[in-house]
């Protein structure tokens, strides 16, 4: 007998049809599941970018805020003082948020050394990144060229049947001139330098030098405490303290900046001592007279700045105490002490830069130990005797084109 093989039939029924239909949605699924993994993959790629963005412009805005805080900073106490509070904080700059603040790498202490370097701390922030950066800042001012001597004249220089001393040049941007004169040190002159007085290296035709802009006695005196000019005597200040610690007119200014304004008025200043920065205004013409001593309260600001003209008729004689009253008194002190005496004197002296955007003329004997500064013309009259020497401490704001210069290769991310 044959054996009867049985060969199976495929069947097309229900059965097969259900197969079949949870093979195309198993695989639907798995292409579903595969593209959603490639949105899911590229959304993340893309949140990745995104968030690098972030980064890389937070990092640009916290090294632009460190640069912001250098170019505002200033070399003086005052404002060594006031930076342990940030410089500023959440300015809002190209769409983030910048901040900074300003230490002080050598002692920790900023505001006891205006010698030392800065360490500038500086944020960014933009969406929900956030870069910090730090870098140093040394005291390395560049003064204004009107500074390169120890007397400047926006105009010119007359000296006539006077003497004037000085270790360091006198300059102008005008011409000088000397009659019947002793000149004992360098000139320098844009125009021209005529008269035979002369004692040191004459050179004129020379470029005109950088002056302060026009706004920095209103910058100074935005600064300052202002003293009414009702509450002198007959527009005189005269036999009295003012500095940083002691005002007889009014509130106490601790950096020792005070402002008047004469209100088109004259004033006399004469037989005192002032230690601080005095700011004059409207004042067509600033007298000082007899005897004075003057010196800033910070070192790194003027002693006195003026929109007007100043006349120094100053003489050689001390300031006494017998007739100014006791002018080193409690923390005011004279080379380092203080008494509650009236028997002290102190030598008729003015330490530190004087600025007058007028002009400056010189009648009488002066000592003048910093700078002196004209925008207008400066004169040494008949019979004036004037000896100068150069000594400026740091960086008086509007005086300088840097006070601060960043050392590149300080630069470093700071880690929270």
């Amino acid at each position: 007998m044959h054996a009867h093989h049985h060969i199976p039939r495929i069947r097309s029924g229900p059965a097969r049809r259900g197969s079949i239909y949870v093979i195309v949605m198993a695989t639907t699924l798995v292409v579903l599941v595969l593209s959603m993994g490639a949105i899911a993959t590229q959304r993340t790629l893309a949140a990745a970018r995104a968030a690098a963005r972030e980064e890389a412009q937070a990092r640009r805005l916290a090294a632009s805020a460190a640069e912001l805080a250098i170019e505002s900073a200033q070399n003086t106490l005052r404002w060594r003082s006031g930076s342990a509070s940030p410089i500023f904080d959440s300015l809002e700059l190209d769409g983030g948020f910048i901040s900074a603040a300003a230490g002080d790498p050598v002692d920790s202490n900023i505001s006891n050394n205006i010698t030392d370097p800065i360490l500038i701390t500086a944020t960014g922030r933009i969406g929900s990144a956030r870069q910090k950066v730090s870098v140093r800042a040394n005291v390395n001012p560049a003064y204004l060229s009107c500074l390169w001597g120890v007397m400047h004249a926006g105009g010119g220089i007359t000296i006539t049947s006077a003497s004037i001393r000085s270790t360091s040049p006198i300059t102008a941007n005008g011409s000088v001139s000397a009659s019947s004169s002793s000149v004992r040190c360098d000139v320098s002159a844009g125009g021209s330098i005529t008269g035979s007085a002369y004692g040191g290296t004459n050179t004129g035709s020379q470029p005109a030098r950088a002056m302060p802009s026009a706004d920095v006695v209103t910058t100074y005196a935005a600064m300052a405490t202002p003293i009414s000019y009702n509450a002198l005597n007959g527009g005189r200040i005269r036999r009295t303290i003012l500095s940083g610690n002691s005002n007889p007119y009014g509130d106490v200014n601790t950096s020792g900046i005070y402002s008047i304004n004469c209100g088109g008025a004259s004033l006399e200043i004469q037989d005192c001592r002032i230690t601080g920065t005095l700011v004059i205004t409207n004042c067509p013409t600033l007298t000082i007279t007899n005897s004075v001593h003057f010196s800033p309260w910070d070192p790194g600001l003027p002693v006195l700045i003026t929109t007007g003209s100043i006349v120094l008729s100053t003489d050689a004689t001390d300031v006494y105490e017998t007739s100014a009253g006791n002018l080193n008194p409690s923390g005011d002190p004279y080379e380092g002490g203080t008494d509650s005496d009236q028997s002290d004197t102190y030598p008729s002296i003015i330490t530190g830069l004087v600025y007058a955007a007028g002009n400056i003329q010189f009648t009488g004997r002066s000592t003048i130990v910093g700078a002196v500064v004209a925008g207008g013309n400066i004169s040494l009259q008949s019979g004036s005797n004037v000896v100068l020497w150069r000594s400026l401490t740091n960086a008086p704001p509007g005086f300088v084109t840097r006070a601060f210069e960043i050392d590149s290769t300080t630069w470093k991310k700071v880690v929270d």
